[in-house]
């Protein structure tokens, strides 16, 4: 197996996900979710969060981020860990690691980013056409600064979209991540510079709770 293929199959195919997927499958046969859940999704900003129940309690939140996923590989399984579960609201955070890149994957722009985004939508209102869904901007960086503009447009693409379609919510946690001087608040991340921590966590609770209080009380 050469280096060329698997860059391709990293940058191509979801199935580098599939046993991270089936694990999460496989969990709901022993735990099934709450009906009318408020489904969480995305990449490992969502996956990490492992405390998102008890900090959106008594919402019935259901999480299932995945790996270090990209948007396009959301999208890939939405037939196994969104749609099923019949949501009352998607949250959905997706779209830094597709512009960033990982490890041997191709860097997408913007443009694709957004793309993706659409599809994603469209797939989840084909069968819930009026479930709402509220994407969480692509947070700041204090390690990958240096895709930071493009990540911006990415954001700006979606929440012009957003502001198109009153099912769409564009949730801005930017703000709450920077500083009074737009500087990337570091006690906020993990070493890694990537990841939030535990107090990255309690701000971004406070930014989405009004957001899924809303969800839920239009239910």
């Amino acid at each position: 197996m050469t280096f060329k293929y698997l860059k391709n199959l990293y940058n191509n195919h979801p199935v580098i996900w599939l046993r991270a997927v089936n694990k999460l499958i496989a969990g709901d046969e022993d735990n099934p979710p709450p009906k009318n859940c408020v489904l969480f999704t995305g990449s490992s900003t969502i996956r990490y969060w492992d405390t998102l129940e008890r900090d959106l309690a008594p919402f019935p939140v259901v999480n299932r981020g995945f790996g270090g996923s990209m948007l396009h590989q959301v999208v890939h399984y939405m037939d196994d860990i969104v749609l099923p579960y019949h949501p009352v609201s998607i949250f959905l955070y997706a779209g830094e690691n597709d512009i960033s890149g990982l490890l041997v994957t191709r860097k997408h722009s913007a443009e694709e980013v957004f793309e993706s985004f659409q599809e994603f939508c469209a797939r989840a209102h084909e069968p819930l056409p009026d479930t709402p869904i509220y994407y969480l901007s692509i947070k700041p960086p204090k390690q990958r600064r240096k895709y930071w503009p493009e990540m911006q447009r990415a954001n700006q693409l979606i929440e012009e979209y957003c502001d198109s379609d009153p099912r769409l919510h564009y949730i801005d946690i930017v703000p709450a991540l920077q500083d009074d001087t737009g500087a990337v608040r570091a006690e906020l991340f993990r070493r890694d510079g990537i990841h939030l921590n535990d107090e990255g966590y309690e701000v971004l609770t406070e930014v989405i709770r009004p957001f899924v209080e809303e969800a839920c009380a239009e239910q």
